[in-house]
């Protein structure tokens, strides 16, 4: 699309004086390439316009060819793809400076590796996404990736100790009693117990009543920023935007990418879990570049162990909330259903069902449908998936027949978590759906 844009806006460019030339995009997009690699490599967003005229001018040099270097400023000034900051100008969009590099990285091999080195990209995964896209088949960064990916989670594990399959949710119920809730409280204290976490986070946690304070804060900002977290989110940002733009890559190396993307959003909601004693006394907990706060939606919970239940029960919402959108596409379903059949029963299954909710690919409604099926009655899992389509149902943009299988879907996962039949007849069904779709009262 960006490409697009720019060949609209180079072709309509109409302030070219008599005596030059009007470019040759293509010309101009390797040049441009060539300046923005060497921001990159220097570490700035800004340049002067000697500097400017100097890189392209050494890129032609070095080509051998000839190229109308006033013209192609003007047009970028023109056209507000650079803008001026006091005495030096910079890209408006950092989008552009990316899009640029990207296509430098396709056609040299050396920028390519400097960037996919030293985790480089996860500094801006933007340029990942475009470099995916180019063609497609971005084997090479497909591969570098998940390598990287799976380097930084056994990073994260061994300085944490976290367990690699604790989870907060193994044991949550759609409607859990007094004795459910602490049973989840003992299970989550249990599996921490022989982690690496500080002594303070693990006294916290185990006791919700634990009066918190700075030096609280102090050891888990250490503890965290050690893990390098934030890192493997930003990779991880940067892998499932190229993943969506690898239709050509092989299924093999896609399948293990998206594991691996997935497995970081699981390190996520663990240390969120982590957190959740912080964030139920204090309302925020920040760590390297990372923060979280309570919104107004807790305000009515006036204990810490309300909140802590609460906020328990939409750790995976917001997941999906934050990064669904980095591996959004119509075109991934197939990817999606193999990886559900691949992982039953895991917390990834479920992350996967609720971005299938949100974004709808092909044969979405068949997966919720066989997940709700073979589910139990009173799952967590089942309370999540209900919620994602009822809220789809009222807040998407969709068509009539979009929003029957939403309503349809949602009423079969509360007449399964009612009634316990393994596939609820249509009659049941529509009886959930009337219960929980009640047309407003008129007057």
């Amino acid at each position: 699309m960006i490409g697009r844009v720019l060949y609209l806006l180079f072709f309509q460019y109409d302030k070219i004086p008599r005596y030059a030339t009007r470019p040759d995009l293509k010309d101009c997009e390797f040049a441009l390439g060539y300046f923005c690699e060497s921001l990159i490599r220097s570490g700035k967003n800004s340049f002067l316009k000697s500097s400017f005229y100097q890189k392209v001018q050494e890129y032609c040099t070095r080509q051998m060819l000839d190229l109308e270097i006033d013209v192609l400023f003007a047009f970028l000034v023109s056209e507000n793809i650079f803008v001026r900051r006091g005495v030096e100008f910079e890209f408006r969009f950092n989008y552009w400076l990316h899009y640029f590099a990207a296509h430098r990285m396709h056609h040299d091999p050396p920028f390519a590796e400097f960037i996919l080195t030293e985790r480089r990209y996860s500094a801006f995964p933007a340029i990942i996404e475009f470099y995916a896209g180019i063609d497609r088949m971005r084997t090479d960064a497909v591969v570098r990736l998940t390598k990287d990916l799976d380097c930084m989670d056994a990073e994260f594990l061994k300085r944490t100790g976290i367990p690699t399959d604790f989870s907060p949710f193994k044991n949550a119920q759609w409607a859990p009693d007094e004795q459910a809730v602490e049973k989840l409280k003992k299970d989550m204290a249990d599996s921490l117990a022989a982690s690496a976490l500080p002594t303070i986070v693990k006294d916290a946690i185990a006791d919700q009543d634990y009066k918190r304070a700075r030096p609280y804060d102090q050891a888990l900002a250490k503890f965290i920023d050690e893990s390098s977290l934030i890192q493997m989110v930003q990779a991880a940002k940067g892998a499932a935007r190229a993943l969506r733009n690898s239709d050509h890559v092989s299924p093999t190396a896609k399948a293990e990418l998206l594991e691996r993307v997935l497995r970081c959003w699981f390190r996520v909601c663990q240390t969120i879990v982590v957190l959740s004693p912080v964030l139920a006394e204090q309302g925020r907990a920040g760590f390297d570049g990372m923060n979280f706060y309570l919104d107004k939606s807790f305000n009515d919970l006036d204990t810490p162990t309300k909140r802590w239940k609460a906020l328990i029960t939409c750790v995976v919402d917001n997941i999906i909330q934050w990064y669904h959108q980095d591996i959004f596409s119509k075109k991934m379903g197939s990817l999606f259903s193999n990886y559900v059949k691949a992982h039953s029963g895991e917390l990834g299954e479920l992350l996967i069902l609720l971005v299938m909710a949100k974004q709808r690919p092909p044969g979405w409604e068949k997966e919720i449908e066989n997940f709700i099926v073979r589910e139990q009655k009173n799952s967590f899992l089942l309370n999540k998936v209900y919620v994602a389509l009822r809220q789809e149902f009222d807040v998407a943009f969709c068509s009539e027949r979009v929003r029957e299988q939403l309503r349809y879907l949602a009423a079969m996962a509360v007449a399964k978590h009612i009634t316990g039949s393994k596939y609820p007849n249509s009659k049941l069904i529509e009886k959930a759906a009337k219960e929980v779709f009640k047309e407003p009262e008129t007057k």
